[in-house]
């Protein structure tokens, strides 16, 4: 599923080029603004505000390309984005503050069992339980915010309910996409750096950097698409959906040059 869902993410992007570039450089923005806040009063708690940003943006950015891929009459951006805002704002906010909770939850458990000095093989096992948790936890923000768009009574609950069924249902495509994410948002090159120090190769660095070249056009709504994707593509495997494969599967290279054919 993971290559489909790259594929049809491709395409959807690419037939909706200036758009896709032009909601990622307002996106670039309005992300980059606490960044430089942050390095210039030197006060990072200012990164914690891209988190919030996130959930608050991202859902009517979905909203508008839920529409496109599902083929449906829209507005100008603006008017969806807005129209959007409205409906998801304050659930979106409340989903953020569900995460939160759930993370502060899990380190404090960790670390709880992580000290134990009695039943230490107890404490082991369910430490070691808790990770997976934290862990499926975790990619199951792939889907969260695109269930919640996607649910029309927008029901907290349910939409992590629905999130954990699709991570269990696709766990390794989810894995895959979670790792794109992660590079996509320039992780990867803190990473290297701590396992080989100094000693980085150029080709790791580069490859690790590459992103950064790419985040004012491309990163954040590739990976809106990859996320909105990946749960139309477990929707339609479910009969929840009508199947678009016709739509967003069905090109070739040759539409790369000829976008009005079909095939």
């Amino acid at each position: 599923m993971f290559l489909r869902v790259l594929k049809r993410t491709f395409w959807v992007f690419y037939d909706n080029l200036l758009k896709g570039i032009i909601f990622n450089f307002f996106l670039f923005i309005i992300f980059l603004i606490p960044v430089i806040f942050a390095f210039k009063m030197k006060k990072y708690e200012f990164f914690f505000l891209d988190i919030v940003l996130w959930h608050i943006f991202i859902p009517p950015v979905m909203f508008y390309f839920i529409k496109i891929i599902r083929v449906e009459e829209t507005k100008n951006f603006f008017y969806e984005f807005l129209t959007g805002l409205r409906f998801f704002a304050i659930k979106s906010f409340i989903i953020l503050i569900i995460n939160i909770l759930f993370i502060i939850v899990a380190f404090v458990s960790i670390n709880f069992y992580k000290n134990m000095t009695q039943l230490k093989q107890i404490a082991l096992i369910l430490g070691g339980i808790g990770i997976w948790i934290f862990f499926i936890f975790i990619l199951m923000q792939i889907y969260i915010l695109p269930v919640f768009v996607l649910d029309e009574k927008r029901r907290i609950f349910t939409t992590f309910k629905k999130a954990l069924i699709m991570v269990i249902s696709a766990p390794f495509s989810s894995f895959f996409i979670f790792l794109l994410i992660v590079y996509l948002l320039v992780l990867f090159y803190p990473i290297f750096l701590i396992m080989f120090g100094n000693k980085i190769s150029f080709f790791l660095a580069f490859f690790s950097l590459f992103p950064i070249f790419l985040l004012p056009f491309i990163s954040f709504t590739f990976i809106i698409l990859m996320q909105t994707n990946a749960t139309f593509l477990l929707y339609e495997k479910y009969k929840i959906f009508q199947d678009l494969t016709e739509i967003w599967e069905e090109k070739s290279l040759s539409n790369i040059f000829k976008p009005w054919e079909t095939k």
